[in-house]
């Protein structure tokens, strides 16, 4: 979860938080480090060709390699 906003705070327009922090509900013995939030990558649509390689699909996954980490990316896709 990311809240930042660093600007005066304008009455009537966007989003209003009267507070500077809140709080936030995770499972019971969740921890950040080793999850899928820690873990979560990000490519930007216009980098998907240089950084990723069709490896094959499997299941309904189309599974790339990602040439950064060297780690197989999963990506679901839609049936028509």
């Amino acid at each position: 979860m990311c809240w930042f906003f660093n600007e005066p705070r304008i009455a009537g327009v966007g989003t209003y938080m009267r507070d500077t922090s809140m709080q936030l509900a995770t499972p019971k013995g969740w921890e950040f480090e080793g999850s899928l939030s820690q873990k979560f990558t990000f490519i930007p649509t216009d980098q998907v060709k240089d950084q990723l390689k069709f490896l094959r699909k499997e299941g309904g996954l189309d599974v790339y390699l990602d040439l950064k980490t060297g780690k197989e990316v999963f990506l679901g896709t839609t049936s028509k």
